[in-house]
């Protein structure tokens, strides 16, 4: 995921440096997208190293824009809260920047919206979604 950052700042520079702010909004958009991934899976690490212990173990895999943590199955209202604290952290890193609103709403208000789009995301048939599902018919 690293590349993709180079190539943002790459893009974002260039957008700056030849007058172009749509490059420069548009790379920026996409950073917040791939920050929100990493901010997720964060979400699962931390609620899991909370809810299980500081040493339980956890792997988080990273390829390209796609990422998901390898873990031990807890009891099944640990791993429900582990499975729903991914699509909650986005929303929770992102209202962090709402009290500056006014220095930039465009991208605040776009990474809100990211944010409420993980959270929504638990009601979709697969991922997060589906795992919380599979937890509570257990």
């Amino acid at each position: 995921m690293s590349l993709f950052f180079v190539i943002l700042v790459a893009t974002a520079s260039i957008g700056s440096f030849l007058g172009l702010p749509l490059l420069s909004a548009a790379a920026a958009l996409v950073a917040i997208v791939l920050l929100s991934i990493l901010v997720h899976e964060a979400g699962h690490v931390v609620a899991y190293r909370i809810l299980m212990g500081a040493e339980a173990p956890a792997i988080a895999v990273v390829k390209g824009a796609s990422c998901r943590v390898i873990r031990l199955r807890g009891r099944p209202n640990a791993d429900a809260l582990v499975a729903l604290a991914g699509p909650i952290a986005p929303i929770m890193a992102s209202a962090v920047f709402l009290p500056f609103w006014n220095l930039a709403p465009p991208p605040i208000g776009f990474a809100v919206l990211v944010g409420i789009g993980h959270v929504v995301s638990v009601a979709l048939p697969f991922g997060d979604g589906a795992t919380v599902r599979e937890i509570m018919r257990a």
